[in-house]
């Protein structure tokens, strides 16, 4: 490898090849690339920052590309894209960095991955974007030009959200997503206490304090909480604020039978285990790989109470109908209030994907239904901002359910903000109130 190039750089540019070439997702890719390959912390945030950076961006710098370039960013080697699109982003966003280590590693790059023939470019057109640099960031008045270039978000769908969304909100959302997002961990406190285990990441360098949520705490700086002690441990695992939340709303109780329809990667799952200490949690995904992962990590905290089962969730089980005390029902969903964890999301996602989604939600909710006893709770969640993926579909059901019924959502904690829907059985999380990520919950009981 040339020592020349910052192993940042080579790291960041491997992992955005697998996320915009291949398709993968930007968590796996970074852990991949920069958290199991980049031992200097100082190395890992700056790899972090070029990726996701340059994800939330890809707009923008397309935009800057076909005004510095020759030939149309859609034209390009998408190697040889990836390694301007990074480049232009350090350039344009990170004041910190020399102006000559970005433009000398991205011309070695360019030598080193078999592109030499593109070196000389990629120079010409970082080295116009040096002349022109005040000109390039421009601040937009146009409401659709501040969703698409500042934001990231396409054009259709800003249009879709307009649908139930004032002008003002999307943008405050979408501004949320550009800061870096935050890690939360959900203490095991069939282990350990949250002060306990503030004190052992203390001793571990890990610094962490509360938060609104019981049991859940913030990692403000450290080392790789996931190469801890604590974490070997089994003494919390990661999840979202809102994802915490979404399991109180469950309310496990501790001769529950519970079902987790969707369980992987399985956050819901443990928390039910945990509340409850002893309710019978069963775990189904269609995902073998995700399953294993799933039982390996309930073994490693000590849930025995969770069984694991491979199944698809619309399919129909005459056994277990009326069977289950609770239903957790956190379906696959257009993701779009994790754009903060998954910007990449942005430039994936389609109308038609989405089309399907409301489907699958719907089957499997209907489904869900069947299976939980008279009296029992079901609570549905996703984490998106697309109604129709959220109220649309609890409408639907509804109508088509006469013997389920929302049911006013009763938290033993104060949220952030002032919720007023939740006396009708919903509650809307958003990253620029609640300090979470975007997330639907739904509380559904079917009627006696």
């Amino acid at each position: 490898m040339n020592k020349k190039i910052s192993v940042a750089r080579i790291q960041a540019y491997k992992a955005l090849c697998e996320v915009i070439i291949n398709k993968a997702f930007s968590n796996i890719a970074v852990n991949k690339h920069i958290n199991l390959c980049v031992k200097s912390i100082e190395d890992r945030k700056l790899a972090i920052n070029i990726v996701y950076g340059t994800l939330k961006k890809t707009c923008q710098l397309e935009r800057v590309i076909n005004m510095l370039s020759s030939k149309p960013s859609e034209s390009l080697d998408a190697s040889v894209k990836v390694i301007l699109m990074m480049s232009l982003y350090q350039l344009m966003y990170l004041d910190k960095i020399p102006h000559y280590a970005v433009v000398c590693d991205a011309v070695e790059m360019c030598k080193v991955y078999k592109f030499k023939s593109a070196a000389s470019f990629v120079n010409a057109v970082l080295r116009n974007a040096l002349r022109k640099k005040d000109k390039l960031i421009t601040k937009h008045s146009d409401f659709d030009e501040i969703m698409l270039y500042e934001c990231n978000f396409p054009v259709w769908l800003t249009n879709l959200l307009k649908k139930d969304y004032s002008k003002n909100r999307l943008v405050s959302i979408a501004k949320a997503f550009e800061a870096p997002p935050c890690v939360y961990i959900r203490v095991n406190t069939l282990k350990i206490t949250p002060d306990q285990l503030l004190k052992k990441l203390e001793d571990e360098g890990i610094a962490a304090c509360n938060t609104y949520v019981p049991n859940t705490l913030k990692i403000m700086s450290g080392v790789n909480i996931f190469s801890s002690k604590a974490y070997k441990d089994g003494d919390f695992y990661a999840q979202d604020i809102s994802g915490v939340i979404a399991g109180y709303v469950l309310s496990p109780e501790k001769n529950d039978n519970i079902l987790d329809i969707c369980a992987a990667p399985g956050g819901k799952s443990f928390n039910a285990a945990i509340i409850s200490k002893t309710a019978k949690v069963l775990s189904c995904d269609i995902n073998s790989v995700k399953l294993d992962m799933l039982k390996r990590s309930a073994s490693q905290m000590g849930l025995s109470n969770i069984s694991t089962l491979k199944r698809d969730a619309v399919s129909c089980f005459d056994d277990q109908k009326c069977f289950f005390d609770k239903v957790i029902c956190d379906v696959p969903c257009s993701g779009l209030g994790v754009i903060a964890r998954k910007p990449e999301i942005l430039s994936n996602i389609t109308k038609t994907h989405i089309d399907n989604l409301v489907c699958l939600q719907k089957n499997i909710l209907l489904r869900a239904c069947d299976y939980i006893k008279q009296g029992g709770i079901i609570v549905y969640s996703t984490c998106t901002l697309n109604k129709s993926e959220n109220f649309g579909v609890i409408e639907k059901i509804l109508k088509e359910r006469s013997d389920v019924s929302l049911t006013a959502i009763k938290l033993d904690f104060e949220l952030k903000t002032a919720h007023e829907e939740m006396k009708r059985g919903l509650l809307e999380l958003y990253p620029d109130k609640d300090e979470c990520d975007g997330f639907f919950i739904a509380k559904l009981t079917k009627n006696k």
